[in-house]
């Protein structure tokens, strides 16, 4: 009897680079009316050859109330409004990396010509996986191999004519659990393109010393929960106020795509029992 091999897939679903397996850079591609093509890197930065494939699909995060945040690839409506995916083409969408190689992915967007002024954007979606072997069927036995797939999610923006971008901090307002206490800003984008910024929260107990601070940065291309999460150990009993700032600063887009808005801040008061 010839051996078996069963492969199974192990997908890993990633916002953010794989560490071990491929890199892409930059995180985010601009691509504009004026000049309606770009690129990006795909580097291997593990031991063994990787396949990649590349594609490109409508998508958003969104959040719920806990600011659990998922990638929405379901909303047709906003597809409707602000998809560019089917214009965007991509040259080469399949390849083998070798280890240490770097593959430069040429994209262009052929858009209608009655487009309205704003930003239209793609998810761009890298999926890799080790090269596959044949394997001689010699000896006897079952061999299940697992087979690890990345699949890294980044953003294709495509602009055309005048952009703007703002957000209104529409509500603040916390809750706590066993180890943090979790201060919730509701933030709604306005303008026709998403705003991509720094959110950060400034904590101060009733004396005015300032007790904790954090910062991360922010893409809201419709609404957003965003979530800061206080650790308890930093916050004694007592009354503390939480200011949340945003502002359009981002060290990873370069100034010339930088879409600037004048600071916006709001202040949530909250207790520790």
């Amino acid at each position: 009897m010839g051996k078996f091999i069963f492969a199974i897939f192990a997908v890993a679903f990633l916002t953010v680079n794989a560490t071990g397996q491929v890199v892409i850079a930059p995180p985010i591609v601009f691509i504009s009316s004026q000049v309606p093509f770009g690129t990006f890197n795909v580097s291997n930065v593990s031991t063994i050859p990787q396949e990649v494939d590349i594609s490109f699909e409508f998508g958003y995060p969104r959040s719920d109330s806990l600011a659990r945040i998922s990638i929405d690839f379901s909303d047709s409506v906003a597809a409707g409004k602000y998809s560019c995916a089917s214009w965007l083409s991509g040259f080469p969408t399949k390849f083998i990396l070798n280890p240490g190689q770097e593959q430069v992915v040429h994209m262009s967007v052929d858009a209608p010509d009655s487009l309205a002024d704003g930003a239209y954007w793609s998810r761009l979606i890298t999926v890799s996986q080790p090269q596959q072997k044949f394997v001689d069927t010699v000896k006897q036995g079952i061999t299940t191999n697992i087979i690890f797939m990345f699949r890294q999610i980044t953003s294709v923006i495509f602009e055309k004519g005048s952009l703007e971008t703002g957000l209104n901090l529409a509500n603040l307002y916390s809750s706590e659990d066993s180890a943090s206490m979790n201060v919730y800003a509701e933030l709604e984008r306005t303008g026709n393109a998403p705003f991509f910024g720094t959110a950060s929260v400034k904590v101060s107990d009733q004396d005015g010393n300032e007790v904790y601070s954090n910062a991360a940065l922010t893409a809201v291309y419709l609404n957003l929960v965003k979530e800061f999460s206080i650790p308890l150990s930093k916050l004694h009993k007592g009354k503390y106020s939480a200011v949340v700032t945003v502002t359009s600063d981002r060290e990873d887009i370069p100034p010339e795509q930088q879409l600037k808005i004048a600071p916006i801040s709001r202040t949530l008061s909250f207790n520790v029992k």
